[in-house]
C-alpha cells in the first residue's frame, strides 16, 4: 500500500497534469466528433504555438503576451489551411484524410527540424512556487490549472448551452441531417478547427515552460488525447474531465512506482483492456 504522503503527491499531480491533458483532449475531440475521424496533424498544433511563442519571443522581441496572442492567431491560420488541404477534400475517405493529415504533420515537423535541429528549447516559467497540503507546486503548474478550468467551463457552455453547441453536436451525430436541416457541415468543422487550435495553442503556451520544445513534442501529447477519448467515448465530451483524471492518476502513479518510460505504457494499457471490456468507452452511449 503506498504510504499517505506519496498518495497525496500522485493524486496532487494528477490534477495538475490532468488540467491541461483535458483543455488539449477537448480540442481533439471536438474535432474527431465532426470529422468522424481523428486528424492526426492535431498534434502539430500544439508544436506550432509552442515553436510561434519561442520565434516571437526570441527573435522578433515580442513581450510574452503579445508572443502568446500571435502565436494563438498563427496557430489558427495554420489549422485551417491544414483543414482546406488535408481534412475536406478527403474528409468521407479514411484512409486518406489518414494519410494526408499525417503528411501535413510531418512536412511541418521536418521543416521545423531542418531550421531549428533536434535540440531541446525552453520558454520561460512563472517563477517561485506555493504550498497545497504541504506539496510545493510552481507558480507556472498553477496558471495551467486556472486556465485549464476557465477553458472548460467556457466549452461547456458553449456545447451545451449555445446555438454554436446545438449545431457542432447536430454535425457530429450526423453531416446528412444537419444539412436537411439547414446546417452547414463545412462551417462547423471550420468553426471547430478554430476552436481546438486555440485550445490546443493554449494548452502548449501554459505547458511547454514546464517541459522542452522540440519538433515531434506534439505526438506523445496527440497519444494521450487519443487515449482519453477512447476511455470517455468518442464525442462524449462532457465524460472527458473523468477519463482524463483516470489517464493521469494511472500515468502518475507509475511514474513514482516505476519511472516515466514504463508509464507512458501502462494506461495505453489500461486503455486496451477498456477497449476489449466495453469498445464503446467507459462513458460511451450515456449521452444518448
Amino acid at each position: 500500500m503506498l504510504p499517505l504522503e506519496t498518495l497525496l503527491y500522485i493524486i496532487i499531480f494528477s490534477l495538475l497534469s490532468g488540467s491541461m491533458y483535458l483543455v488539449y483532449s477537448s480540442g481533439f475531440s471536438l474535432l474527431f466528433s465532426v470529422a468522424g475521424l481523428p486528424n492526426l496533424a492535431y498534434g502539430i498544433f500544439y508544436t506550432i504555438a509552442a515553436y510561434g511563442v519561442y520565434i516571437f519571443l526570441n527573435s522578433l522581441k515580442f513581450n510574452i503576451l503579445l508572443s502568446a496572442i500571435t502565436s494563438i492567431i498563427l496557430t489558427i491560420i495554420i489549422a485551417l489551411a491544414i483543414n482546406e488541404v488535408a481534412v475536406k477534400p478527403v474528409i468521407k475517405s479514411p484512409i486518406s484524410m489518414f494519410i494526408s493529415t499525417l503528411a501535413a504533420a510531418y512536412v511541418i515537423e521536418e521543416w521545423l527540424m531542418i531550421n531549428y535541429g533536434k535540440s531541446y528549447l525552453t520558454l520561460p516559467r512563472i517563477q517561485g512556487a506555493f504550498y497545497f497540503l504541504g506539496v510545493p507546486i510552481e507558480y507556472q503548474w498553477g496558471l495551467t490549472v486556472i486556465v485549464g478550468i476557465i477553458l472548460m467551463v467556457l466549452l461547456y457552455f458553449l456545447i451545451y448551452h449555445s446555438d454554436l453547441g446545438l449545431k457542432i453536436r447536430a454535425v457530429a451525430e450526423s453531416w446528412e441531417e444537419a444539412w436537411l436541416i439547414g446546417i452547414n457541415p463545412s462551417k462547423i468543422l471550420m468553426t471547430t478547427t478554430i476552436i481546438s487550435a486555440i485550445y490546443a495553442a493554449i494548452a502548449a503556451i501554459t505547458l511547454v515552460p514546464l517541459k522542452a520544445i522540440s519538433p515531434d513534442m506534439g505526438w506523445s501529447l496527440l497519444f494521450t488525447a487519443f487515449a482519453i477519448i477512447v476511455l470517455a467515448g468518442v464525442g462524449e465530451i462532457k465524460y472527458l474531465l473523468a477519463s482524463t483524471l483516470i489517464y493521469a492518476f494511472s500515468e502518475q502513479t507509475v511514474v513514482y512506482i516505476a519511472n516515466q518510460t514504463i508509464a507512458s505504457i501502462v494506461p495505453l494499457l489500461l486503455v486496451i483492456i477498456v477497449l476489449i471490456i466495453r469498445p464503446a468507452g467507459l462513458f460511451g452511449g450515456r449521452s444518448k
